[in-house]
């Protein structure tokens, strides 16, 4: 009697091919020999699992189990045995997203991808960030600001070499190597990973005497005050890079970035977009009607702005060159005024006066 591989991958047999791959899938990865480590049924379910996907994951095999209860033209059994070189390529097919042994490996033993990290990289230190506020004004005209940090510097004792006089020896875990060799046992056969070394991260050596400041580190952790350069037009949430300022490395490695993102302080004369400033001012009545001057504030200086007659509330006048520096370019955004008209609420006698004839007159 033959089997049935629709119930054995827990689909029904209208199931699309996606739903048919992602079962298999769920199946192999729950059933795998390595994760059950050794169980016959898990073995079993295993085997049964793969037998049926070579079957259902393939049109015409599929066309034939469904009209005959079983395929012709070479055998669909799967497991360890089972496996042909076509069969491999289709497997590699329908792990797509897979792009090679280690993926599948990765798949299989439950974890992500990862990627084999190099010497520099393994013992790179660390990127660190700080936050620092300056006043609106420091941020328009660029300025150098102080500020304390705790980072891992390197070691003074050793030099960063993590060890005593600076004499190092090969390390013992992968005999000077910088690699360790991992057989692994898979569907496919027995393959060997090879894996930085953890106890020397990729660089082959150790320390013949641990330094007695760092430890064999390489690095301290110290407080200390660094000043720090704020260019000029930098704006609200930026980030300044300092190269080589971060964490120290691992005995000798290269050191970390340090980013420091600013905070600009409010200005309650202006709000800032990018490099325009806007600002509102007052205008009174008869200066809205006949036309006249005004004084304003700009960022560092008196402006004198003419109101044209007839100017309405509301209305935005644009100073060239009066705004903001521009981050890293020349020249300076705009300084934009927003006018509006000063209604008084409490008015003399004679104003009241003066008002009604006027209106009487306009009318």
């Amino acid at each position: 009697m033959s089997k049935d591989y629709y119930q054995i991958l827990g689909v029904s047999k209208g199931a699309t091919a996606d739903e048919i791959k992602q079962a298999y899938r769920k199946l192999a990865l729950k059933y795998h020999p390595d994760k059950t480590k050794g169980d016959a049924e898990g073995e079993k379910r295993f085997k049964e699992a793969n037998e049926a996907y070579q079957v259902l994951g393939n049109a015409d095999k599929r066309r034939q189990y469904d009209q005959f209860g079983q395929t012709f033209g070479g055998s669909s059994r799967g497991g360890f045995s089972g496996f042909r070189p076509e069969d491999f390529s289709k497997f590699t097919q329908d792990f797509g997203d897979m792009t090679g042994f280690e993926d599948i490996f990765d798949a299989f033993f439950g974890g992500g991808r990862r990627r084999q990290k190099s010497p520099e990289q393994a013992n790179r230190g660390s990127d660190i960030e700080g936050h620092l506020q300056v006043s609106f004004i420091d941020a328009a005209h660029g300025a150098k600001k102080k500020m304390g940090i705790n980072r891992s510097r390197v070691c003074e004792t050793c030099g960063g070499s993590g060890a005593v006089d600076g004499k190092l020896i090969a390390c013992d875990k992968c005999n000077g190597q910088g690699e360790i060799r991992i057989n692994r046992r898979t569907i496919l056969g027995t393959f060997a990973q090879v894996q930085l070394c953890e106890a020397c991260r990729g660089t082959g050596k150790k320390p013949a005497k641990a330094c007695r400041t760092c430890h064999g580190d390489g690095k301290i952790t110290k407080s200390e005050t660094i000043e720090i350069d704020i260019p000029a037009g930098i704006d609200n949430g930026q980030t300044i890079k300092l190269t080589n300022m971060g964490e120290a490395g691992w005995r000798g490695g290269k050191a970390g970035d340090l980013y420091i993102v600013i905070t600009v302080l409010p200005d309650q004369r202006f709000e800032r977009r990018g490099a325009d400033l806007y600002r509102t001012e007052g205008l009174s009545y008869p200066v809205a009607v006949l036309g006249g001057e005004i004084q304003i504030e700009a960022l560092d200086e008196k402006l004198t702005l003419k109101i044209p007659a007839g100017t309405i509330s509301g209305e935005v006048f644009r100073l060239r060159g009066k705004g903001f520096p521009k981050l890293n370019q020349t020249g300076h955004g705009d300084l934009l005024i927003k006018v509006e008209i000063n209604i008084p609420k409490h008015l003399t006698l004679k104003q009241k006066r003066l008002l009604e004839d006027l209106k009487e007159e306009l009318e």
